[in-house]
């Protein structure tokens, strides 16, 4: 038997309808193979709830569910005790951020203004004073970093934005106006509702430089966002101006909402009840149907809150204890 016919002699008592394959075909015959793409290939499919760890698993066992709890809520005196907790390093006096959810339709009202803060942030604030150009010196000398009026509006024409904030005076506001389309989005425009329209400069120059002057805005859903301290900040520090800034913003609450700031509504339906008719006699009264309208207390004005420091975690505040009124702030 030759060498080369070995292989084919040893399996052809297991294949006895099938004559051997000669070895210039064996290739060949693989060759003509069906080819299956890979995205035909059934793949297993996941089980519907993958496996608990450990730790889950334990849990379960013992009754306390896995599924994700809701946030916890601080008050505002434990908020600030947590927020010095994680500032490592308070003398490189980081920004902390305050955040405040008011209950306003923004589309018919706006909840906006500015406030002077107990204790100031001693903000390295670069001004712009508008005044005749003849006062600009003088203003110059007051504290402001840029003052006139002539150059200033032909530098901002151009594309100039070298200052973060600006006031004015009412006799230059014609002027001003021309650059309005540049100002207004960046919301650099003085107006007499942010208090940067003023006939006393040099207070408003004061003010301003001293960063216990601040402006704000509900936007959104009713968001207000604000620096209200930096890390250096003392805890009783920090909840004197939360304290404060949050009696601002309830004292401009719009009276749309029928609210007042003692929280007593301006209007009532329906009417006491010893009027000539009633609504189920009177048919007029019957079909007019008017929803009653309740002031919004404190606690449904004031919707949510935050604070957080630069690289901190945001620490969510309890919103039935952030009034002004409220002992949560000292203990």
């Amino acid at each position: 038997m030759n060498a080369s016919s070995l292989p084919a002699a040893r399996f052809a008592h297991q294949l006895p309808c099938c004559p051997p394959v000669p070895p210039a075909f064996r290739h060949a015959q693989q060759r003509t193979k069906k080819y299956i793409p890979f995205h035909f290939i059934r793949k297993r499919s996941p089980s519907k709830r993958e496996p608990l760890s450990s730790t889950q698993a334990l849990l379960e066992q013992v009754g306390v569910s896995t599924k994700e709890a809701p946030p916890i809520l601080a008050s505002p005196f434990q908020a600030a005790r947590l927020l010095q907790a994680f500032v490592s390093r308070p003398e490189r006096r980081d920004p902390v951020m305050f955040g405040m959810r008011v209950n306003v339709d923004l589309k018919r009202e706006s909840v906006r203004g500015v406030t002077q803060l107990p204790y100031g942030l001693q903000a390295d604030t670069r001004l712009l004073v508008f005044c005749p150009d003849e006062e600009a010196q003088e203003m110059l000398d007051a504290g402001a970093d840029f003052a006139g009026l002539t150059q200033p509006i032909q530098d901002i024409s151009k594309g100039w934005i070298g200052f973060e904030r600006c006031i004015a005076t009412p006799v230059v506001m014609p002027q001003v106006l021309k650059i309005a389309k540049t100002l207004g989005p960046r919301r650099l425009m003085p107006n007499p509702k942010s208090g940067t329209i003023t006939a006393n400069l040099r207070e408003a120059i004061k003010l301003a430089k001293s960063g216990a002057q601040i402006e704000f805005r509900a936007e959104g859903e009713g968001e207000i966002n604000i620096q209200l301290a930096h890390t250096a900040f003392l805890p009783a520090q920090l909840l004197e101006n939360m304290r404060h800034f949050i009696r601002e913003v309830m004292k401009v609450r719009t009276k749309t909402t029928g609210a007042t700031t003692s929280g007593e509504g301006t209007f009532q339906w329906p009417p006491h009840q010893d009027i000539r008719f009633t609504p189920k006699t009177d048919p007029a009264i019957q079909a007019l149907k008017v929803e009653s309208k309740t002031a919004p207390t404190s606690e449904e004005f004031i919707l949510g809150g935050s604070l957080q420091a630069r690289g901190g975690p945001r620490i969510l505040l309890d919103p039935t204890l952030m009034h002004p009124t409220s002992t949560a702030y000292y203990r």
